[in-house]
């Protein structure tokens, strides 16, 4: 799973889970806490209530009743790559607010999930490159407006994002500077204030 893109790789192994019917094993109870980060299978599903670890994983093929809440909460992922995942799940696909943290890379994203892709609002850190964005999400990728703040590189844009580049108007200030005006696809375009 490439983190910048939003690609879902850890959606397509839960589909593909729920397709063939697989449960992985239970986690012993004394990883009740937030489990070990992994890739490919989630090795555990933990219920944030519970005392115990349940027998199974739910079952993420089945739809909702009219009667059954259509989110499943505080649902807790662990896969064999070291990535984690804990929050709400509809359909077997990350769905509503939830956390997801690569365990590689020790990257995360929180915030909302519109089918098993980052959507809505929601903070985004990059520990590889010392950058934070919080802002809007769509279909995995940063679009809207938001703001991203480069600790590494010292400087902070506030503005609109498209495709995962500054694209729109929007101000970046760092050492060298300020700078207000549009931009396109991640370059200055047209008419704006340098200062």
């Amino acid at each position: 799973m490439t983190e910048a893109d939003g690609s879902t790789q850890e959606n397509s192994v839960l589909r593909r889970l729920a397709k063939e019917g697989a449960t992985p094993p239970a986690a012993a109870a004394s990883d009740v806490h937030l489990p070990a980060v992994g890739a490919g299978r989630p090795t555990s599903a933990l219920s944030k209530h519970s005392s115990q670890a349940p027998a199974s994983m739910p079952q993420l093929s089945r739809k909702p009743s009219a009667t059954q809440i259509e989110l499943m909460d505080d649902q807790y992922y662990t896969w064999d790559n070291g990535d984690t995942y804990e929050g709400q799940l509809w359909e077997g696909v990350m769905h509503g607010m939830g956390r997801y943290t690569y365990g590689q890379s020790g990257n995360s994203y929180h915030g909302q999930w519109r089918k098993g892709k980052k959507a809505g609002q929601g903070v985004f850190h990059n520990v590889v490159k010392g950058e934070t964005y919080e802002g809007t999400w769509k279909d995995g990728v940063r679009c809207g407006y938001g703001t991203l703040i480069s600790t590494s590189g010292g400087w902070k844009y506030m503005g609109k994002f498209y495709n995962n580049t500054m694209h729109g108007h929007g101000v970046l200030a760092g050492k060298e500077g300020r700078y207000e005006g549009n931009w396109v696809r991640g370059k200055r375009h047209g008419a704006g204030k340098a200062v």
